[in-house]
């Protein structure tokens, strides 16, 4: 056993992400590291048997609003009108910072110097591992994800004993409840990293996955040349209506709701009603352009999208 142990918080339900763990645990062992992972789904047994230590939870609370949840958002002029159109959509930061918490919890008994934390495709290079090698009451590394950085992140944590033993009792969920227009880093930036007085490292550490860059989470359409946008408003006594932001030219349009027909022509950025609520629709589809887009799951999956104006 070594002074430093590497702790891990794993969600691998890809081929592509246990590969990744894969060869970041590889490179961990290669520099001499002790490893522990923690994980909600089963892994490979080459991986249990490369980790000095391996935790299968049932446990991996994802939020969702109405309790905490993330959203993105979009302002549009909708004839000669400004509205705004948003959606929520589970916060997995909680999640991170739980593994975090019960990593801490387990290892601060065991005799280790230095704790280094991690998420499973974090690119660790040579300075990182030097880092790590290095007494730190802590520090915490910013996070880069494409052109965003965040000031801190959960991508790289360096603790000793003392210092872990306190930053994981400032984690708790009515903590994170209270901040509720933060994500999981401004809450590990505002009530852990500045209270404890943490070290925040210059470079940012990336990580390998990141599915959300370039992708636009507001389009519901399943056509790449025109994008729209579901209403799903589970907060608001109105009708569902969906709104056409983005399409080349125009084109006709059936709505099918509960089995009634009817037909729009799509001619500007506009939006299309119902006139039911969510609750009052068992069927939703659309066709156009010779395509069917079945959208009755959808309504039901999205937990909260409104378009409001402005």
């Amino acid at each position: 056993m070594g002074r430093e142990i590497i702790l891990i918080s794993a969600f691998c339900n890809t081929e592509e992400k246990i590969e990744i763990l894969r060869k970041n645990i590889l490179k961990i062992k290669n520099e001499g590291f002790d490893v522990a992972i923690i994980s909600p789904i089963n892994l490979p047994q080459d991986i249990v048997e490369k980790c000095d230590y391996t935790f299968f939870t049932k446990e991996n609370p994802i939020l969702d609003w109405p309790v905490h949840a993330m959203y993105n958002w979009k302002e549009i002029i909708i004839k000669g009108e400004n509205f705004k159109f948003w959606q929520t959509y589970p916060d997995y930061g909680w999640s991170g910072l739980n593994h975090v918490k019960r990593l801490g919890e387990i290892f601060i008994n065991y005799p280790y110097e230095t704790y280094a934390f991690i998420i499973y495709d974090s690119i660790l290079t040579e300075n990182d591992f030097e880092s790590i090698r290095k007494s730190h009451e802590g520090i915490v590394y910013p996070s880069k994800r494409g052109k965003e950085v965040w000031k801190v992140g959960l991508h790289l944590m360096i603790f000793n004993k003392d210092m872990l033993k306190r930053v994981i009792d400032k984690i708790t969920l009515p903590a994170y409840l209270s901040y509720k227009d933060f994500d999981a880093f401004a809450f590990l930036h505002i009530h852990i990293v500045i209270p404890l007085q943490l070290e925040i490292a210059k470079e940012p550490i990336e990580d390998e996955v990141f599915y959300y860059e370039d992708v636009d989470i507001l389009n519901h359409s399943i056509d790449e040349n025109i994008k729209y946008f579901v209403s799903s408003p589970d907060e608001f006594v109105e009708e569902v209506r969906i709104l056409f932001y983005e399409f080349n030219e125009p084109f006709d349009v059936i709505l099918k709701v509960n089995e009634q027909e009817f037909l729009h022509t799509i001619t500007e950025i506009d939006t299309i009603s119902t006139e039911l609520l969510k609750s009052e629709i068992t069927s939703l589809i659309l066709c156009y352009n010779g395509i069917t887009h079945d959208l009755t799951e959808k309504l039901k999956s999205i937990k909260n999208s409104v378009i409001t104006k402005l």
